[in-house]
């Protein structure tokens, strides 16, 4: 059975268009959707929504721009570290602290052939977006996806996805909200 997880921020503009978000079962897939406020938490949710299953799919949606990810939308414009997974500016080839204390649990989750798409605007564009995806692959295990363009997830808008090096998808599916 394929397992894909959603994330999305509580307080997500659009959360309110999509709500409730039911979980969704078919002969072969099971798709989950929660809803999350900053990187401990997604990974500590994510793994309870597992039930057993690895994950092919791990989509986050959020605010993003090049080599950051926001995960949760806080209650101040700012937001707080640990709402996003993000490069270490200081340091590029790391993530910040969150990020590289958390994420590393959910390594073990993942299905042989799963991966974790970041479908926030422009993630991986950019030496800051290819910088990012290489480190969240290789503390993940999985190969990581993000949008080099605006992530708009409106039907009909797929929002072109690329990796570290370069490879494209287009698969993100609107009707998963449906």
């Amino acid at each position: 059975m394929d397992l894909t997880i959603t994330t999305i921020g509580n307080k997500f503009d659009f959360v309110s268009f999509y709500s409730p978000l039911p979980t969704m079962t078919t002969p072969t897939a099971l798709k989950k959707f929660i809803f999350v406020d900053d990187v401990q938490t997604l990974v500590a949710k994510v793994s309870a929504a597992t039930e057993g299953f690895k994950i092919a799919r791990l989509l986050i949606l959020g605010h993003g721009c090049p080599g950051t990810q926001r995960v949760a939308i806080g209650n101040d414009f700012e937001g707080h570290e640990r709402e996003y997974i993000r490069l270490n500016f200081l340091r590029m080839q790391t993530l910040n602290v969150s990020s590289e204390t958390h994420l590393p649990f959910l390594r073990k989750l993942f299905a042989k052939n799963g991966r974790i798409e970041f479908h926030g605007c422009e993630v991986g564009a950019g030496q800051g977006g290819k910088i990012f995806l290489q480190r969240v692959s290789t503390i993940l295990g999985v190969p990581a996806f993000a949008g080099v363009d605006p992530q708009l997830l409106h039907p009909g808008y797929e929002g072109k996805l690329i990796t570290a090096n370069g490879q494209q998808i287009t698969e993100f599916e609107p009707s998963i909200f449906q």
